[in-house]
């Protein structure tokens, strides 16, 4: 295989039911270079292992498929993942998640090709509720601002997985792998002095379920942990000191709301208990 301009990075685990959809979807793209799919399967105890097999066995030289035998965590599979892509660009979707337009890998290759400045480009998004089986539309993504720069990120990831594309000129510490989360400090890594662009075109879902690995978590747990990759940030990522002070405004602002929820349930059960 010719050497690809861009790589899919996908993580999977136990995704049966989501799996086929999602690579299909990458297989229906429609690009002027040749692309890879990088998937890292994490254990799977389902059939998502099988459905794989039989997608490889059909496309033996579009996949790069790392079957773990033992689970490992999400980043350290995230970072196994980034390290196996050997494209220029690297575009994000998780198992649960699929691609809805046919020139997503076109158009925001072609972006980054022409637009040295910027490091990422993502887009607008839509939603399934996978309760519900409903398609809506996506607050986050549809916002009117187009472009950002690090300032703007310190604020925390307003991007979809699905949505993004990034350059692959970069290199992980070795302490990456023990953060919980990998999407938002990686493209902080990314950055740098450049740019991010916003593309105002649906051409992604983002899939919502009960198992989903970050929308399905608390809002307590999703603070703690933002908090948790804002320290590493502030500690491994050389950045300006008007970086560095949006990032502990952030962080201030995570740890308040942690504060106000403990504080509320200890009136909750300081009440409760009185009565």
């Amino acid at each position: 295989m010719i050497k690809p301009l861009v790589s899919i990075a996908v993580l999977t685990y136990n995704h049966e039911q989501f799996i086929a959809q999602a690579i299909d979807s990458f297989l229906a793209q429609e690009t002027t270079f040749d692309f890879e799919i990088v998937i890292g399967d994490d254990a799977s105890t389902d059939n998502t292992q099988k459905i794989l097999k039989a997608f490889q066995e059909k496309n033996p030289n579009k996949f790069n498929i790392t079957y773990h035998k033992k689970n490992i965590g999400m980043v350290p599979n995230f970072v196994n993942v980034i390290n196996s892509c050997k494209g220029k660009y690297i575009a994000f979707c998780e198992g649960d998640d699929f691609m809805l337009d046919t020139k997503k890998l076109e158009i925001q290759a072609s972006f980054l090709e022409t637009n040295s400045d910027y490091a990422i480009c993502f887009h607008e998004a839509k939603i399934y509720d996978q309760t519900k089986l409903e398609l809506i539309d996506d607050n986050i993504t549809s916002a009117a601002k187009e472009d950002y720069n690090l300032d703007d990120f310190s604020k925390g990831n307003f991007m979809h997985t699905p949505t993004v594309m990034i350059r692959n000129d970069f290199t992980l510490p070795e302490a990456f792998s023990t953060l919980p989360i990998g999407d938002w400090p990686l493209y902080v890594s990314v950055l740098k002095d450049r740019k991010i662009k916003k593309l105002k075109k649906v051409m992604s879902v983002y899939r919502v379920h009960e198992k989903s690995s970050w929308s399905s978590k608390s809002e307590v747990f999703r603070w703690k942990t933002s908090v948790t990759v804002i320290n590493y940030i502030l500690d491994n990522i050389a950045l300006s000191d008007s970086q560095q002070k949006g990032l502990k405004r952030t962080k201030r602002k995570f740890k308040k709301k942690i504060f106000d929820s403990k504080y509320s349930l200890f009136l909750y059960l300081k009440k409760k208990f009185k009565n």
